[in-house]
């Protein structure tokens, strides 16, 4: 998606220099340097790792830097370096953060220790070639997430967004920026889809979409009328909600459409004569499949859900949803210990069939159940206190639920289920809130009681893990080749 928004933004970037004023806008000097930059961008793809070598003399004054948290890791100081070797606006602030003078210090520091270094890169390293480039909010845009990759990669999707918006300008660019972090599912019933533009839920094979939907209805108070595709039974029924719901206003969900390619040419037909209720909308749920007739793809609101990559992903995905509720402070961390334990059960269907002996279909809907399962439980025990004894929460009642029926429900293996029950067993008991608790071998849980604690602590995980976090051996993917 990002090497897709540069690209965009390149072309765009590109068309605007063409038809631009040349007395009353940015310089040839500006647009040659940030064309420079979209070139590095492209060129040497940014977001993976930099496939020119790295200066080693720079590396080594890096390492060196007395800024707090500024190039503190070896990656960084090798992503530093290689932007010194390669882009000669970097060479200066770059060295100078290696050097031992104090100038911009404090700036630095305030970048390392922000919860949105996107906002306050300093100046002298978006500015170090001087101030042409301060007319061109792009330029400058792109240069922060440039800095941001390098310093600060947990903030790459963030600096995107603001580079999308400063690109696109306006409603385009900031509806843009928003989807990144969120899909943004209610702001696109509400503004972009309309009674004649189906919203369809593209995912991938075992990822389930449609709990959005429902989610969605219930959090608006919307009826919604679900209809699973696939038979014959299935065709009628769709045929009728969607003509009773056409005139009521109300929602359908049509599940699994996929299954229904024939039919979907005569949606199509019936869509463009539909006369609708403003307030109907359909929904379409569907693997990703060439079956799907293109255009109603390119006539729907597409949205496509995949899983986050990762433990680090998925866990500040998973972190992400959880809306604040009402309870004791004690249930931040059972939050995350869910969130762990969803993380782990999801990445090790990349393992299949070490991880998993099958490709059980665990997905998000399993998240929200375990969440409103376990907020139900505590909220039993707590009787309104703010605090609760982590001894006094029904930890037999929340590993019984998780193990045998929100997420064991999905597992048909013998040994698979075992593997859950130890999971399970081993992060849901009163020991999690120790302050020496280990989730898995060098891995230490986090301390704090408040939901920030936990996704700073997320954030600063590497973002490639050991399948040792997994319950796995070390050598798991050399297995599985």
């Amino acid at each position: 998606q990002l090497a897709l928004l540069v690209q965009l933004a390149q072309i765009k970037l590109r068309g605007d220099e063409e038809s631009e004023d040349g007395d009353a806008g940015p310089s040839q000097e500006a647009w040659a340097r940030l064309n420079a930059d979209l070139d590095f961008v492209m060129r040497d793809a940014l977001l993976a790792a930099p496939s020119a070598p790295a200066d080693a003399d720079v590396a080594t004054e890096l390492a060196a830097t007395r800024v707090a948290g500024v190039a503190a890791s070896a990656d960084a100081r090798t992503a530093l370096a290689a932007l010194a070797q390669q882009l000669p606006w970097c060479r200066a602030w770059v060295r100078e953060l290696g050097a031992e003078s104090d100038s911009g210090a404090d700036e630095w520091a305030a970048f390392a220790a922000s919860d949105e270094p996107e906002r306050c890169v300093p100046s002298a390293a978006l500015l170090a070639d001087g101030d042409a480039l301060s007319g061109l909010p792009a330029a400058l845009a792109l240069r922060t997430l440039i800095v941001v990759r390098a310093l600060r990669p947990e903030r790459v999707l963030a600096a995107a967004a603001r580079f999308a918006s400063a690109v696109f300008e306006g409603a385009m660019g900031d509806a843009l920026g928003a989807r990144m972090d969120d899909a943004g599912l209610a702001h696109i019933v509400a503004d972009e889809a309309d009674a004649a533009t189906p919203v369809a839920l593209c995912s991938v094979p075992g990822h389930d979409a449609a709990y959005r939907v429902d989610a969605l209805a219930r959090e608006q108070q919307r009826g919604v009328h679900a209809v699973a595709m696939g038979s014959v039974e299935g065709f009628a029924l769709a045929d009728q909600a969607i003509a009773a719901a056409a005139k009521s206003g109300a929602w359908v969900l049509l599940k699994n459409v996929h299954l229904a390619p024939t039919w979907l040419g005569q949606l199509e037909k019936r869509l463009q004569t539909l006369r609708a209720h403003d307030q109907f909308r359909l929904f379409l749920t569907t693997e990703i499949n060439p079956a799907v007739p293109a255009s109603l793809l390119r006539r729907a609101r597409t949205l496509v859900f995949e899983p986050a990559p990762g433990i680090r992903a998925n866990l500040l995905e998973s972190l992400a949803s959880i809306k604040s509720a009402a309870g004791p402070a004690e249930l931040a961390r059972l939050h995350f210990l869910l969130a762990w334990l969803h993380s782990v059960a999801v990445e090790r269907l990349r393992y299949a069939p070490l991880g998993w002996s099958s490709a059980y279909e665990f997905s998000d809907a399993d998240f929200a159940c375990a969440l409103a399962t376990v907020d139900c439980w505590v909220a039993r025990a707590a009787h309104g206190r703010a605090n609760i004894d982590p001894a006094r929460i029904p930890w037999d009642a929340i590993r019984t639920l998780l193990a045998e029926s929100v997420y064991g429900g999905r597992i048909d293996s013998d040994f698979d289920h075992a593997v859950l029950r130890s999971f399970v067993a081993r992060w849901f008991c009163a020991d999690a809130y120790g302050a020496d608790f280990d989730l898995c071998d060098g891995v230490r849980a986090p301390e704090g009681i408040a939901p920030r604690d936990f996704v700073r602590w997320c954030e600063q995980l590497p973002e490639h893990e050991p399948p040792t976090w997994l319950g796995l051996p070390p050598n798991a993917e050399t297995l599985l080749l």
